[in-house]
């Protein structure tokens, strides 16, 4: 259940105001709230969380996660992440071949094999062609 400024606000004054007895907040929650008896309501490890919080941050609203930042995943990042095949070749003509020219120049090895998995942008004609280029009679597509 997601709950409101206004619901923590309340929990919270009942819990410095009456006391810290849970079962009396849920009642008076119901009551403030006209909830019916099996409506949902905040539980008592809710309560003693959204206390705790205020207490430390003078806030009833969640703190805000210490972990691993969440990801969005709206139109904007998605296209942003997106490997389209007009992308994909010039990724391979502006990164791909000078890089593996730098490498054949440094080591003297023209014996280079480069691998992709079988996603639509890989095999496009017009990928495939800038890879024909790059390997000559070399290419394997399934």
């Amino acid at each position: 259940m997601s709950w409101s400024g206004e619901h923590r606000e309340f929990v919270i004054e009942e819990f410095i105001n009456y006391g810290g007895s849970p079962i009396t907040i849920q009642r008076a929650f119901r009551i403030r709230f006209a909830l019916n008896r099996r409506d949902p309501v905040p539980d008592s490890t809710t309560i003693r969380n959204w206390v705790s919080n205020f207490r430390q941050t003078s806030s009833a609203l969640k703190r805000k996660s210490t972990g691993r930042p969440r990801t969005a995943t709206g139109p904007e990042n998605v296209a942003t992440v997106t490997v389209t095949s007009n992308h994909y070749c010039e990724m391979l003509k502006h990164f791909l071949r000078p890089k593996l020219n730098d490498f054949i120049h440094e080591y003297g090895q023209r014996n280079v094999s480069f691998q992709q998995d079988g996603t639509t942008a890989h095999t496009t004609r017009r990928s495939l062609g800038i890879l024909r280029e790059m390997f000559p009679g070399h290419i394997v597509s399934l």
